[in-house]
């Protein structure tokens, strides 16, 4: 620790846009270390970091560091909620606080959705949950987008 403040270095850490974790371009394949590393995940000024006990160690990212893997959909109607749980376990309904917005991933030329997890840190949907929500989801024809409501709020999921 230097004057009170946190140190900070770097761990050779990489997070894919798939959402697999690796150090030293090595899978790490214990699902309970990338959990325990995920809850220690961070950001600072648009970068990535892991709160170690002495220091923040900076990591790469190459999209977002968490993918939702599994949605589902309580209550179809008005009262509609829809549950996102992430690759690392953090589960959430989406609404308040968890909030979807579009936004584009390296390298592609369409914005897709992500999603507020916690702390200024986002997940990308899996192919198989885009395509989910992608169904729930209601056209509006008038403004040429696709909507998806959840806790009350309408999202926007694309264009038509």
């Amino acid at each position: 620790m230097i004057g009170g403040k946190l140190s900070k270095g770097r761990i050779p850490i990489r997070i894919h846009s798939d959402g697999r974790w690796f150090y030293n371009d090595s899978p790490i394949e214990r699902n309970a270390m990338v959990r325990l590393f995920a809850k220690q995940l961070m950001t600072i000024d648009n970068d990535y970091y892991i709160q170690a006990p002495e220091q923040t160690l900076k990591i790469e990212v190459d999209d977002l560091p968490f993918v939702i893997v599994e949605v589902e959909r309580h209550d179809p109607g008005a009262a509609q909620q829809i549950i996102a749980t992430t690759n690392c376990g953090d589960e959430f309904v989406i609404g308040d606080g968890h909030r979807i917005n579009l936004s584009l991933p390296p390298g592609q030329m369409t914005e897709v959705p992500k999603v507020h997890v916690r702390d200024g840190l986002y997940a990308r949907a899996s192919r198989s949950c885009y395509y989910q929500l992608v169904e729930w989801g209601v056209p509006n024809e008038i403004q040429g987008i696709l909507l998806l409501q959840s806790s009350g709020i309408k999202y926007t999921l694309g264009r038509l």
